[in-house]
């Protein structure tokens, strides 16, 4: 017999029954809400830091830093009444995450200044012991300065973001000095000890600059199979030991050479760059976008978004540079010349024996001549735009290069229409080796701008090689203004490989 029962009972029952589904799916709801809230936030993160960086790129390559907050000649001096007397090399700590998570220090060279707004932190960062200032210096001092801005220009286009405080200095005042030696210093601290933190925020800036001393002061050691040999930083890819990627220095001082004493030896460690004219930038934003759901999964999502871009040529009418050099310079290959074709043999007359018995003629084999600076040749003066060419012939067997050169323009004759021109860069063999600002007669290239000793400076033997000066805010056809007799004198220095002195080639014309 069946068991009847009550209403209210039933009622009960299927009560009951509701709330344990009902506890059932509600993890299962909030799990899918929960995820839902993520993902959008994890979207709208992911989109705003590849905007970030596309804004970042952007203002990089124009080669502009924020003249409205930071002021150059504050925050990073360069007189004349300081010189290298009042900078001493000393070591600066900082510290680093170590590949198994544990807080190390790294020890970077450094010089400290005597005096209270000293250059000690341009000499650091270019390795030299006075700034002077002039063109070259101050190029460089805005480029210390650029990196603070397309941080700048990264943080604001990632606003919307919950990150940590803006690295740069405050907001709402001009940094200090300090603020922007911390600034620059931190990219030492590479991975930095925060990056394991919520909202932790970091722009990562390299380049493809040159090697910055002279040959006979530094060498190029890449950091791995991957570097480049005339690269003074390597744009190294995320690994084990720099988990967000790393801008490392890979030029060394040379402990055996007169002079390089009073270089500090930085080399492999996490640096900042972005480049000049005509260089690439590289730009990486790395974000750890914190989770707020109580999910558990994880206390943040890095993300990472990279741009590379090619600087403008904002000093220098110089994009030809962009692909970098065609050579990275030394003596170069040897490129044999390939055999000629010679003609099938052809039958002939049998001999006749004579009745002279022939007499063997010893083999001497042929002696190279001696290297000589009178078989080096400079001439040909042509125009192309806004530009000046000439042809090196190198008659010698022995290969040569390009050491220097002091080149005279009429100026005078050319400033009342254009009072802004200056020699902007020379070049030889398609490939920079000299830049500079210089806007009045002669321009040597040992005094003045900046020399690219990993340029291809080489001249064959038996051979000849292309060189060009190039004038900035000039006409674009300079002969209206110069006649060949207006470079004249100007001189051309090459190696020459068996005697101490270069050989000195000079260039004249006659009107």
């Amino acid at each position: 017999m069946r068991e009847e029962r009550s209403p209210d009972e039933v009622s009960r029952r299927r009560r009951g029954q509701t709330l344990a589904e009902f506890s059932i799916s509600l993890p299962l709801l909030l799990i899918l809400v929960f995820g839902i809230v993520e993902f959008g936030r994890m979207f709208q993160s992911w989109v705003t830091i590849q905007n970030s960086a596309r804004a970042a790129a952007r203002y990089a390559v124009t080669g502009r830093y924020n003249e409205d907050r930071y002021d150059i000649d504050t925050l990073l001096p360069c007189t004349v009444a300081l010189d290298e007397t009042d900078l001493a090399p000393g070591t600066y700590d900082v510290e680093y995450l170590a590949a198994d998570g544990s807080t190390a220090t790294r020890t970077v060279s450094i010089f400290n200044s005597a005096v209270l707004g000293g250059e000690d932190v341009y000499a650091t960062w270019y390795g030299e012991t006075d700034c002077f200032p002039d063109a070259q210096s101050l190029d460089r001092r805005e480029d210390m300065l650029r990196l603070a801005s397309i941080y700048d220009e990264a943080w604001d286009g990632s606003t919307g973001l919950l990150r940590e405080d803006l690295r740069t200095g405050p907001i709402d005042t001009p940094p200090s000095a300090t603020d922007i030696k911390d600034f620059l210093y931190s990219y030492w601290g590479n991975p930095s000890p925060d990056s394991d933190s919520r909202g932790w925020f970091h722009v990562e800036i390299c380049s493809s600059r040159e090697q910055q001393h002279s040959d006979s002061l530094t060498d190029i050691v890449p950091i791995n199979a991957d570097a480049l040999e005339y690269r003074r930083y390597h744009d190294l890819e995320p690994t084990a030991d720099y988990p967000y990627g790393a801008c490392l220095l890979q030029e060394q001082p040379d402990a055996s050479a007169p002079g390089a004493g009073d270089i500090p030896d930085q080399y492999g460690v996490p640096w900042a760059d972005a480049g000049g004219g005509g260089e690439r930038v590289m730009i990486g934003i790395i974000y750890n976008h914190p989770l707020i759901t109580p999910l558990g999964l994880a206390p943040y999502v890095r993300m990472t978004a990279r741009r590379a871009a090619v600087n403008e040529a904002f000093r220098v009418t110089n994009a030809e540079r962009s692909l970098g050099p065609t050579n990275p310079g030394g003596p170069g290959l040897f490129n044999p010349t390939p055999p000629t074709a010679t003609s099938t043999p052809t039958a002939s007359d049998t001999p006749v024996a004579s009745p002279t018995r022939p007499t063997n003629t010893p083999y001497v084999p042929p002696t190279d001549e001696p290297f000589s600076c009178d078989k080096i040749t400079v001439s040909n003066l042509g125009y192309g735009a806004n530009s000046i060419t000439v042809t090196i012939r190198n008659e010698n067997v022995e290969a040569t290069y390009l050491t220097g050169t002091d080149l005279t323009w009429d100026d005078n004759k050319i400033k009342p229409d254009y009072p802004n021109i200056y020699l902007g860069f020379k070049r030889i063999n398609d490939d920079v080796y000299w830049r500079g600002t210089d806007s009045t007669s002669p321009t040597n290239s040992f005094l003045e701008g900046t020399f690219f000793f990993g340029a291809d400076r080489r001249i064959a033997g038996h051979d000849s090689a292309p060189w060009e000066a190039v004038f900035v805010n000039g006409p674009v056809f300079v002969q209206q203004y110069l006649f060949p007799w207006d470079f004249s004198p100007s001189y051309f220095y090459f190696d020459h490989p068996d005697e101490a002195a270069d050989c000195e080639i000079a260039w004249s014309a006659n009107p």
